[in-house]
């Protein structure tokens, strides 16, 4: 539902609910909710790509009061965007060392 509204009020909303957070979650927290929340999506009937698993799995380490970091980056040559959820500086569940690394264009951050 939160991806129906403009990106900047999904953004607001997910920051929103990480100032409620106790703690930031730890690389192998946030990979138990990527891991789930892929097994999910194959049963999704709709569109359940990197923007939208990304954000679930924010969403769903918030739910266990503790947070990610939601980033949403590009890359060029070719053109290619792509939505990832980072835990402790690290993206979860993507490539170690991609052959073409993003560049983050947007990122929740917990504020101060």
């Amino acid at each position: 539902m939160l991806l129906r509204f403009q990106l900047k009020h999904s953004l607001a909303v997910l920051a929103a609910l990480k100032r409620r957070t106790r703690a930031a979650a730890v690389v192998t927290e946030a990979a138990d909710a990527v891991a789930a929340v892929r097994a999910a999506a194959r049963w999704f009937p709709g569109r359940a790509a990197c923007l939208e698993n990304s954000l679930v799995a924010a969403l769903t380490t918030i739910l266990t009061r503790r947070s990610v970091d939601w980033c949403i980056g590009v890359r060029l040559t070719p053109y290619a965007a792509h939505a990832w959820a980072e835990a402790e500086g690290i993206p979860v569940g993507e490539q170690v060392e991609p052959d073409r690394p993003f560049t983050v264009i947007t990122r929740t951050r917990k504020a101060p």
